[in-house]
């Protein structure tokens, strides 16, 4: 490894740090090795423009205006650490706020605002389903007549198990009336097949 290869690796640090937080915090499949580059300096470009655009804004008043070293990376002799320090705390900043965009599904509801996809996001439907702002779901367990109604904390789906954690959990029968009993929190797994989610009507007077 040459020291220019060195030099753009840690250059895209600021990146790399905020595509992890990315993946980390939103609910997507692994990403691969290219995805995962490909967001690494789409961030890590963010990045420094940001701090660039920082550095013109503060020449106003307390520094002077200067390029950062970073636009030169084919004569940079010297990796320079303060500015990829900077620009590590706005990729960090930069992996919370596409986190939330992509959580919220801003971009998929913006573009259906303007009629211009109806597309839900690139993810199943059950992702998107549970990414709805929802906080109260009626859990069918079909295989095993039950139903679990609770508030919703952790969700998350893999190839072959979609996993809950509910709080405040009121535990029934499919296939009969009455509450079996009630639990403060649980843990569910279930194969892809035969569950069913549904959300309540809520009562907002009854819960505050």
């Amino acid at each position: 490894m040459n020291s220019l290869t060195i030099i753009i690796v840690v250059l895209l640090l600021p990146g790399a740090i905020g595509s992890i937080i990315f993946e980390k915090i939103t609910v997507s499949k692994k990403w691969n090795s290219f995805k995962f580059i490909l967001n690494s300096v789409l961030i890590s470009l963010l990045s420094y423009l940001a701090l660039q655009g920082i550095f013109n804004l503060l020449s106003n008043w307390c520094i002077e205006a200067r390029e950062l070293r970073i636009w030169n990376v084919i004569n940079m002799e010297s990796i320079p650490y303060q500015e990829v320090f900077y620009a590590t705390i706005i990729g960090i900043f930069f992996g919370f706020i596409i986190s939330l965009i992509d959580n919220r599904l801003y971009l998929y509801r913006f573009a259906k605002l303007i009629r211009f996809s109806d597309l839900t996001s690139d993810e199943n439907i059950f992702s998107f389903f549970l990414k709805d702002n929802i906080k109260f779901i009626h859990f069918r367990d079909l295989e095993n007549d039950l139903v679990y109604s609770g508030r919703l904390q952790f969700y998350k789906e893999t190839d072959e198990f979609k996993e809950l954690v509910l709080e405040d959990v009121s535990v029934y029968r499919n296939t009969s009336e009455g509450e079996l009993y009630k639990l403060d929190k649980i843990y569910i797994s279930r194969p892809k097949d035969n569950i069913i989610f549904e959300v309540p009507i809520i009562n907002e007077n009854e819960n505050g």
